[in-house]
């Protein structure tokens, strides 16, 4: 089994070089690999959705599961296909080149912070407009409280 390949991070500079965080670790890597090829892979940081935003999106996804499993068929316990579904929707779909099979434009994981927002106040709307299941997005009434619903009886 292979051990993944280290990834850094580090700052360009104005006229083009580059300043990594952590040189001494990539100094090391570098003379453990003395003599032989490598690759090198270059391309701009973006932040990453924050684990905030990612407990959030997961427990409207359960909050969603225990309102609606019935009305779409959905097991109870079927976490993951919801959520597969429900990105779909909102980022579109492209046909697998091997499988065939539709798949997501983008994976949830790889959406930046701003995107994840864009995804969160979707599925707000439309739970809202779809099933009448009004989600709470951070900051609506205050932030949540660890164990308190996300999902608040349509008035």
């Amino acid at each position: 089994m292979s051990v993944p390949a280290p990834i850094f991070t580090g700052d360009v500079s104005k006229d083009g070089k580059l300043h990594l965080d952590n040189p001494d670790v990539m100094k090391r890597l570098l003379k453990s690999l003395a003599g032989k090829r490598a690759v090198v892979t270059l391309k701009e940081w973006r932040p990453r959705r924050s684990l905030k935003q990612n407990a959030w999106w997961h427990a409207a996804i359960d909050g969603l599961i225990a309102q609606i499993a019935d009305e779409l068929g959905y097991d109870p316990q079927d976490h993951d296909s919801l959520h597969y579904e429900l990105v779909k929707i909102w980022g579109g779909t492209h046909k697998d080149e091997v499988t065939g099979i539709e798949i997501a434009n983008k994976r949830s994981s790889e959406l930046t912070t701003e995107e994840f927002s864009d995804l969160m106040e979707w599925l707000a709307r439309f739970a809202a407009e779809k099933w009448n299941v009004l989600l709470l997005l951070p900051g609506d009434l205050g932030d949540h409280k660890k164990g308190q619903s996300m999902i608040q009886e349509p008035a």
